[in-house]
Order: structure tokens, then sequence, then C-alpha cells
């Protein structure tokens, strides 16, 4: 049979057809000499990380228009204008959210919403998978360019993009004023809603940098408790993928009304008239240098906090309190990977009180006899302070490391712990919620419990494995970034750490390098992932919170809640319905006062007026935590 020229020209087509689909060269990479080119915007020029060949970094990426005049005290908008011709410079760390002044050289700006981004050079397009962080500071400070936070190694050794998000802190990104209401119907969660502006933003246009869809949030102390909102936000749906949250965990929020008292104060501070509309716009013309060195006048009037201007329940991006949200199976569910550190408490208890060499156990046992009144104060102090301590220091700390961090971590993920998928939901392999064959469709969970004493910096015996001190291991930071010297086991756990976070970012789930995933954590068993000296650095071990937060839960009980206040500050008008005053409900009675005596007396009976701070913060710390109000 004679073949059709015909047949022949089309089979020869179709040859060469597949010849150059096989012959299609590698995708390119997103990036050359560390420039990136962003539809819409133009060309971004980042720098190189000094070390890492294979590392870009671009600091000072804008992802919201700055937050002045109208924007102050609004819901932010997204960054919609091109970049400057030839293209723009992100080789340098962007100024900082207003805060206190920590040094004369701190670059400090309102307009200071931006993310610093370190990414693969050779990334192709929508290659890697994200991690977003959050900084910590009480929410009163920190930024994107904190120390810990240098991503270029981690990068390095996870093939991920890191993206470290700065967001408005203190009043200026929590301030909560009932006249927002109509311009947004939201009021204070200002910081949250840059947070969450800036995961779309990543979301629309990461993959110009090489990331994909995998976006794991994590967080560090106040970064960590934004973590555990986002779970919780409605308008958080959908943004992220994991989650990682670093001594910080799902906190009581102050109502609106608490906010309210708080934004009243720091605004007749300021000099702003009592009427709500004028008072905003008071507000909204204030420099913001004044706002920050006026904000102290309120921590003084709720006993020293620090937190004054903190997250609240606002009804649209936190509707409820975040604990009965997660026990209610109101979440946005993803894998969490929870941390604690052993001393978390120990560098807090150092920057805030005075005088803390001076503290005895006679003196802390007549004021717990204080405020505890009918409880033998031995019940509460034989968990602290029936041990062999260096110092009473040390029983403080540890009790405020319980407190804040230990018990909300494990109430956190006993609530979570009870969470069920609905029967629509996939749990089968490879989901990141597959637990095993046979296994309940559950929410994964993971405890961390890092006890470490880090060189990072070098830092005296007390402190111990205290606040950030798990992050050079998290980055993998080191000599040459931090001034850490690892020795070889401490270089092996910050690689085992480092290899996990990034694991858990791209499928879900922390492994070791020889891809056996780290165990689960349940109710029953409290199995933590333990770095530790005393086990080789890296093992499992049971990290009993269920019987240490047993102490407050089973000894302590909460006073009789006063009556309800029946009025808010002069200027807010009728009281909002399903928003009663205080935390919990009411505001509760303060403790009864410490026996009077004169400031010399006391200095004599306690070695320092330092000292009475030290032990009413103390005390003032427990009650308020007990009770709820915190």
């Amino acid at each position: 049979m004679a073949i059709s020229l015909r047949w022949v020209l089309g089979t020869c087509l179709l040859l060469s057809a597949l010849a150059l689909v096989s012959c299609k060269p590698p995708p390119r990479p997103v990036q050359v000499n560390n420039q990136i080119w962003i539809k819409g915007f133009g060309p971004i020029q980042g720098t190189g990380c000094p070390g890492y060949t294979n590392v870009s970094a671009f600091y000072g990426v804008p992802y919201a228009l700055p937050p002045i005049g109208k924007l102050r005290f609004a819901a932010p908008v997204m960054w919609d204008k091109q970049y400057p011709f030839p293209y723009r410079r992100a080789d340098t760390p962007p100024p900082k959210c207003p805060q206190p002044l920590r040094a004369v050289t701190d670059n400090i700006r309102e307009d200071c919403l931006y993310m610093n981004i370190f990414t693969p050079a050779n990334a192709t397009a929508s290659s890697t998978a994200v991690r977003v962080l959050f900084h910590g500071g009480w929410f009163y400070k920190g930024s994107a360019s904190d120390d810990f936070v240098n991503g270029c190694q981690s990068v390095a050794e996870t093939n991920t993009t890191l993206v470290v998000v700065q967001y408005r802190l203190g009043a200026l990104g929590f301030l909560a004023h009932p006249s927002t209401f109509s311009e947004g119907e939201t009021t204070g969660n200002w910081g949250l809603l840059d947070q969450q502006l800036a995961l779309k933003w990543i979301q629309k246009y990461i993959g110009f940098f090489g990331g994909n869809s995998s976006v794991q949030i994590m967080g560090q102390n106040a970064g960590a408790v934004s973590v555990m909102l986002h779970m919780v936000s409605p308008l958080s749906k959908d943004l992220f993928t994991s989650a990682v949250a670093s001594n910080g965990a799902a906190i009581p929020l102050f109502t609106q009304n608490r906010a309210y008292d708080s934004t009243y104060t720091l605004s007749e501070a300021l000099n702003c008239p009592i009427n709500p509309e004028q008072q905003l716009a008071c507000l909204r013309q204030v420099r913001w240098q004044d706002i920050v060195a006026k904000t102290p006048v309120v921590k003084d009037i709720y006993r020293q906090q620090k937190r004054i201007f903190y997250p609240c329940i606002d009804g649209k991006v936190i509707p409820q309190q975040p604990l009965d949200m997660l026990s209610n199976g109101q979440l946005n569910p993803a894998p969490l990977m929870m941390v604690t550190n052993k001393d978390e408490g120990r560098l807090y208890v150092l920057e805030s009180f005075g005088k803390w060499w001076q503290l005895n156990e006679t003196s802390i046992k007549t004021f717990l006899a204080n405020v505890y009144t009918g409880v033998d104060p031995a019940q509460i102090i034989q968990h602290y302070w029936i041990k062999l301590y260096d110092s009473v220091l040390e029983q403080y700390a540890d009790m405020w490391t319980d407190i804040y961090i230990n018990c909300p971590t494990y109430k956190t993920l006993l609530a979570l712990s009870a969470y069920q998928f609905p029967p629509f939901d996939e749990c089968s392999y490879p989901s990141p919620f597959y637990m095993g064959y046979g296994a309940p469709c559950k929410l994964p969970l993971h405890h961390y419990y890092f006890a470490v004493r880090s060189p990072c910096p070098a830092a005296s015996k007390f402190l111990g494995a205290t606040s950030k001190r798990d992050l050079p291991y998290f980055f993998n930071l080191d000599s040459a970034q931090t001034g850490c010297s690892f020795d070889v086991n401490e270089t092996a756990l910050a690689y085992d750490t480092t290899y996990a976070m990034g694991t858990m970012a791209n499928v879900g789930k922390p492994m070791f390098a020889n891809n056996t995933p780290w165990v689960y954590w349940t109710p029953d068993g409290q199995t933590a992932m333990v770095a530790d000296r005393s086990m080789g650095y890296l093992g499992y071990k049971t990290i009993d919170f269920a019987s240490k937060c047993a102490v407050y839960d089973n000894l302590v009980r909460p006073p009789p809640a006063s009556p309800k206040i029946p009025r808010l500050s002069p200027g807010f008008g009728p009281v909002i319905p399903g928003y009663p005053l205080g935390i919990a409900g009411s505001l509760p009675s303060p403790p009864p006062p410490p026996p009077v005596q004169s400031a010399k007396k006391s200095a004599a009976g306690l070695r320092g007026a330092g000292v009475g701070s030290v032990v009413v913060g103390m005390v003032v710390a427990v009650v308020m935590m007990l009770i709820g109000c915190w």
C-alpha cells in the first residue's frame, strides 16, 4: 500500500512537536541578580544574603498604603502603586512601627506596613512553600528586623520562602473607638487586620517571589497569640495551611467596653474632646510620638499592664473569646505546633521589676494571705516554693510561666483536641490531616518543649531557656549572624528543628531528615518533642501540664463578681448589648491592700520599695489571670 504524502507530512509534524515538548527548557528562576518583576508594580531590587549565594532578601516590601490621616484607626488598604523608575530598592530594613524608643538610632515611622521576604535565588514561579512570621513584643514593640528573625540560613536549608510581617502596635494598632463602626463595622483590631491584609497580599503576589499556596503562619509571644487569633477569625479563612505558635495561646481578650475605657483615658491625656466624632478626629491628628508618650498613663491605671492596647472582641475580626470559639469548633482548621520554653517567664521578670533579689518567702506568703482570703497560702506556695531553688526570683518566674504560657497552651491544645472534622472532609493520605491508618479525622497537634539554655546571646545562668531562646534554632542562625557559638549537638538540634519547620510548611507535618514524622499531642499522653541536653538534645517526653494547671483550677476560686458598673466612660453612649464591662463580664473588685506602712518601713522590711512592687505585681498577675481578667 502506497503511503500518502499527507500521512508522511502529518507524522513528521507530530514527531517534531513531540521533540519540542520533550526538549522544553526547565522553568526559569523568577529573579535575576536579586531583582524581581511584579505584575502591576514593576521591578523590585533586593540584595543577597552574606554567606548564602543561593538566597535573596527583599527588605521593606510594602503591602499596604501608609496608615496615616483617615487610615489611622481604620482597616488597612492594600498597596496599589507602581514602583518608582527604574526599580524599587529593597536592600535596607524598613522603618519600625511607632513604639517606645529603644535607641537613638531607631528608625520609626507611622508609614510602617512592610514585610521582609527571603527566598531561594533559584526559585521558579510558585515553587516553594511559604512561612509567614509575626514578630513578638506584647503588641506594643518589635519589628520585622528584630534579632533572631534573619531568614537567610533557614531558607537555604528548607527551600522555603520566609516572609516577616510588620503590623501596627500599641494604641495605633489596637485602639478601639465606637465611631469607627460607622466606617468599617469593626474597631480596635487594626494590627490584626494588617496581618490579614498581609496574608491576602501574599496569596496574590508571593508567586512572583517563588512562593506557592502552602502558607504556614508562625509567631512568637504576641505573634503566637496572633496565630491563634487567625485560627478563630472568620476573616482569616483560607489564608494559611499550617500554624506554629511559640509561647502564646488562645488567651482572654478585652471586651469592647474595657477597650473603650483605655481609649477614653488616653484621649483625655491628649486633651481631645469628649464628643465621640470630634474625639476620633482629634486622635487622628495627634502626632504619633505624643500617642506613644502618653500610653503609659493608661498602663498605670490598670495595674502596670504592658498590653493595655491589645486585641479585643469586636464582633467581626474576633467574634467571641478565642478559647470559647475553639471549644465550640469555630475555627479555621490547620495542623498546629505549639512551642513552650521551659523558662519563658524569666526574661520578663527581669525586665519588669526592680530589686528582685531582695524578695523573700515570708513577704510573698504575707501578700498571698492578704489576697486569697479563706485559702491557705501553703496550698499555692507548695507547688513553687517547696522546691529548692537558687532564688525566690526563679520561683516567681516559674509561676509566671505557668500562668501566662503553660496553662493557656494546655487549655488551647485541650480545646483543639476535641475538634472533629465534618464527614465531608477528606483525611486520607496525603492530606495534612491524615494521622495514620484508621485514625479519626481530627486536628493534627504537636507540642515542642524547649529546655536548652541558648548561647544566643550569651546569658546568665538564671535566664535558662527563656523568651526567644528557641528562635536561633528555629531559623538555624549561625555565629556570623548572631554571635552564637553552637557546639556540635546544638548545631544538630538547630538543623533538626529548622528541617521540621520546613516540612510542616510543605506537607503539614514536622519530620526528621529521614522523613519520620513527629508524634502527635493527645490529652491522654501529653507527649511532647523535647529539646533538652539531658535527653541528648531531642527526644519524646510527657510534659504534664494538666497536673500543673489543676493547681489553679482546684485550689483557687475566683472571688464573687462585683455588680456590673452601669456606665461607660463619658462620651461613649449606652452599653452595647452582648458586650458587658470587663473581660469576664463585670470588673472584679481590687485585691485587698497590704498592711499600711510607710515607704521607709517597707524598705526596712523588704530591703527596698522596688521589692514591694515586685510582690504586688506577682500577686496581681496571679489574681487577674485566675479570675479571667487577662
